[in-house]
């Protein structure tokens, strides 16, 4: 959970014990992180941060006490973030319209750094994205033409 707690004007990712309300602070967000990505083990290992020329990167760690690692960036005419991990927690999805003309869906590998097109439509972003939470893939992703198309 992304709560500002401990600065108002930034959101650090806490981990919060349903049964007992007991909060924990899980990630100290640095000045620039604007969403947070957890691993099939809820360990928050990916970050979607703005830079300083209005781009976006998007860093991991391999384990919570690691040091963060940009792993993709994108200019400030472009769009980026970090969706989830893939099934092994060795792939991260991405969105973003790099190197395209609109945003698509990327699985990013990240011990070779190879991006690979999950989804994509040459004139229309991808608007949505559902997950299997359990087994981490993706099922479907939506398009937003005149409408919401969803595909499989």
């Amino acid at each position: 959970v992304s709560l500002n707690k401990r600065n108002k004007s930034l959101f650090d990712a806490h981990e919060i014990d349903i049964a007992t309300g007991d909060e924990k602070l899980v990630a100290e967000n640095p000045g620039a992180v604007l969403g947070w990505v957890a691993d099939e083990k809820l360990v928050v290992r990916g970050a979607t941060a703005i830079t300083l020329d209005g781009g976006y990167e998007v860093m991991i760690r391999e384990t919570a006490d690691k040091p963060w690692k940009k792993v993709a960036a994108a200019n400030s005419d472009e769009q980026l973030s970090a969706v989830g991990f893939g099934p092994s927690g060795n792939e991260l999805y991405l969105l973003s319209n790099h190197k395209a003309n609109a945003i698509r869906l990327l699985k990013l590998d990240i011990a070779s750094g190879k991006e690979t097109v999950v989804t994509e439509d040459k004139e229309y972003d991808v608007s949505g994205v559902l997950a299997d939470k359990k087994k981490r893939t993706i099922l479907a992703s939506a398009f937003t033409r005149a409408r919401t198309e969803w595909r499989v």
